[in-house]
């Protein structure tokens, strides 16, 4: 019961972190960071955190970085199952319309 109220708080407040902040106004800088914070409890407790960073290569091209950490706690197994998940990714971003 200790672990899940430890991580309802970090995850509180981790939720104070904007979760996908993008600068597109004029003369900002063309780096931009973001991603998401994500948590569930129950029969399966979860937390993720997936943070982003992007490069603006023109007004409507981005290319970018992203990581992954995902834990989970199933207690649906007699002993229950815990596993940790690592990823990476690369993204790039075209917007079609306008901003």
């Amino acid at each position: 019961m200790r672990r899940r109220i430890v991580w309802a708080i970090v995850a509180v407040v981790l939720l104070g972190v904007p979760g996908d902040v993008v600068a597109q106004t004029p003369g900002a800088s063309p780096v931009y960071v973001g991603g998401n914070v994500g948590f569930g409890f129950g029969t399966i407790d979860w937390v993720e955190v997936s943070p982003l960073v992007g490069y603006h290569l023109s007004d409507r091209f981005s290319l970018g970085l992203g990581g992954l950490y995902r834990w989970r706690d199933d207690g649906r197994y007699p002993g229950g199952l815990s596993t940790t998940d690592y990823g990476a990714s690369v993204f790039g971003r075209y917007w079609f319309a306008p901003f």
